[in-house]
Formats: structure tokens, C-alpha cells, sequence
């Protein structure tokens, strides 16, 4: 009778398989042939499992923050599990062990680093899988999966907008501005779908959306060219605005930026011409014809025009001129004694 320590390789094996030998010499005549016996004892059902546990302590990371995983892979079960490998995405190369194997209750720490992205930080949140996987003693696969979650700072979305004119004084009509507008990404997510508004920016100006990353930035140069009306107004006073959503379809970002470009100074003035019909030797009860012209020769329109005669109710002639525009109007006068008698009529409006 003796004893026998069973071994992992034996549970592993699945039996424990077991032949004793017996031999002998005659006292007298011929030797007995060797005889054996053999007896086979079964290992307990084997039950691989392979536990995966991932740890780390970051949370709230930034950009270029780094966060330090540790993986723990253990083997839980009752058997040998060999040529294990493990997968991670966000795991280099480099830092990838080389296939291991692990006894009953055996375990390896694998520990690396990830350096945040953009893309992390835009997505609120790193979800990462550690799998490890390898194959029992009869060859069949094992493997076990763990998952961290680690939050990114909060969003911070922030445009900031730009705007300058040149020139930026001094217009007239039908002078050109060239606008320059800068659109920065100032905040810690990237934006999306941002679009341009300006009121002196024509159709074909208008940029399509487009998308910043932080500290990303665009810029549009476009013209603008002045009218009567602005420098009738004095000044040209221009918003563009920015706006666009943050890549995790927070709250709309927009900021606004606005560039004043004052005009030539104003030099109002009008011109009037008048002509009678006919001019001589009119007699008591003709009629004479006048036609009044009146232009505006300044460089900014006039508005509320009357007219006073002092032969005529012209109460009802009005006007308003840009510049470069004239008025004509035309009225009558019937010639009285006192004309007659003073030889000459002087009219003046």
C-alpha cells in the first residue's frame, strides 16, 4: 500500500493513469513471465475560466491627459489555460504581452497608458474592453471581458468671431470694403454645422457649414460696395455671426462681431434753374409758363424739399433727390395790371 500526490498536470490530463509491474526468479525451472496491473483514477470535471478585472482612476480627463489601465487576468477555474492573449484597442503595441500562461489561481497585472484625443474628450466618455482569451487542455477556448468607462471634462463649447474692415473710413458711393472675418474654436469640444450670417454678405459669399476643432479657425474675405443709402446714413454698421452646435449636440454656440466704417463727409447742396414762357412783351391778362429745376448737387440725398414763389402757391411741390437727381416743376402766372404798369416782372423762387 502506498500513496500518491495528484499534480495540476494530472487534473489537467483528466485521469491518472497507472500500471505497476511484477517479476520474479524461479526457486527451480523457468522464470515466471512478468505480469502488470493497471488502475485508473478520474480527475475532477474540469471547469477553465479565465476572470478579466480593469481598474483605473482617472475620470474627468482632458486632451493629451494620460490614463493609467490596469488589467488583471486570473485564472478562476481548475485547470492549466494556456497561450493567453489579450486584446484592448486603446492598448499600444508595445505594451501587448506576449501570449502567457496561467495555473489554477495564478494571475497576471498588465499596466499601460492611454493618452487622451479630441475625439475622446467630443464623445463625453472612453468606453474601453479588455478581452483576455486562451484555450484549456482539451483545446477549446476561454475568455473573459472587462469593461472602464472613464468621463471627459465637461463641455466648455466657445466660439470666438472676428471682424475688420478696410477701408475703414471715409467712403462714398460705389467705394469697395473688403470685410475679413475670423471664426476661432476657443472652447474644449470640437463644433459642428457652423454657418455665417452677415447682412452685407452676398449669396455667392456665404460659406457652407463647416466644423472647428479647438483652437481651429477659418477665415472669409469678402467685398462690399457702399451705397447712396449708407452714406446718406454716415456710417455702415455690419454684424456677422457665427453659429454652430458642440459635437455633443449641446446647447447652439454663437458669438457675434461687428466693424463700423464711417463715410465721406456730407456736403449737401441743391442747384436751381427757372425759365419763363414767353419772356418779353407779355401784356395784361397772358399767361406766362415757368419751369423750375431743382438738382441736388451734393453727395448725400435731401429730403422735405418745398418750394416758395412769390407769385405762385407752390405748397403742393415737393421733393426728396439722391445726388446726381432733379426735380422739375412747372406752373403759371397770369400777368396783372401792376406788371403791366412796373414794365417787367421779377419773379424769384
Amino acid at each position: 500500500t502506498y500513496t500518491y500526490k495528484v499534480t495540476q498536470e494530472d487534473v489537467d490530463a483528466g485521469s491518472i493513469k497507472n500500471t505497476v509491474t511484477a517479476n520474479a526468479t524461479a526457486v527451480r525451472g523457468n522464470d515466471p513471465e512478468e505480469v502488470e496491473a493497471t488502475a485508473t483514477v478520474t480527475a475532477v470535471k474540469a471547469e477553465p475560466e479565465l476572470t478579466v478585472v480593469k481598474k483605473t482612476d482617472n475620470s474627468k480627463v482632458s486632451v493629451n491627459d494620460e490614463i493609467t489601465y490596469i488589467v488583471a487576468v486570473t485564472n478562476t477555474g481548475n485547470v492549466t489555460i494556456t497561450g493567453i492573449t489579450l486584446e484592448d484597442e486603446l492598448m499600444a503595441e508595445a505594451d501587448a504581452p506576449e501570449a502567457f500562461t496561467l495555473a489554477p489561481d495564478a494571475a497576471k497585472i498588465i499596466t499601460y497608458s492611454y493618452t487622451v484625443t479630441q475625439a475622446d474628450v467630443d464623445k463625453g466618455e472612453i468606453i474601453n474592453i479588455a478581452k483576455a482569451t486562451g484555450k484549456d487542455p482539451d483545446g477549446n477556448e476561454v475568455s473573459d471581458d472587462d469593461t472602464q468607462t472613464v468621463t471627459a471634462e465637461d463641455s466648455d463649447a466657445n466660439l470666438q468671431v472676428k471682424k475688420t474692415a478696410n477701408p475703414t473710413e471715409g467712403v462714398g458711393v460705389d467705394d469697395e470694403i473688403t470685410y475679413t472675418v475670423t471664426v476661432t474654436n476657443n472652447g474644449n469640444l470640437t463644433v459642428k454645422d457652423i454657418t455665417l450670417s452677415d447682412a452685407l454678405m452676398s449669396e455667392d459669399d456665404v460659406p457652407e457649414e463647416f466644423t472647428l476643432v479647438p483652437s481651429g479657425e477659418r477665415e472669409f474675405i469678402y467685398t462690399y460696395t457702399v451705397t447712396q443709402a449708407d452714406v446718406d446714413e454716415g456710417r455702415i454698421i455690419n454684424t456677422v455671426t457665427a453659429r454652430g452646435t458642440d459635437i455633443r449636440d449641446n446647447e447652439p454656440v454663437e458669438k457675434s462681431a461687428t466693424a463700423t466704417v464711417t463715410t465721406e463727409d456730407a456736403e449737401a447742396k441743391l442747384s436751381i434753374t427757372k425759365s419763363a414762357d414767353p419772356t418779353e412783351d407779355v401784356a395784361v391778362g397772358d399767361t406766362i409758363t415757368y419751369t423750375v429745376v431743382v438738382k441736388n448737387e451734393g453727395n448725400v440725398s435731401v429730403k422735405d424739399g418745398v418750394l416758395d414763389d412769390d407769385h405762385a402757391d407752390l405748397s403742393d411741390k415737393t421733393f426728396a433727390l439722391a445726388p446726381g437727381e432733379e426735380a422739375t416743376f412747372t406752373y403759371t402766372y397770369k400777368v396783372t395790371q401792376a406788371d403791366f404798369n412796373a414794365g417787367k416782372i421779377e419773379n424769384t423762387v
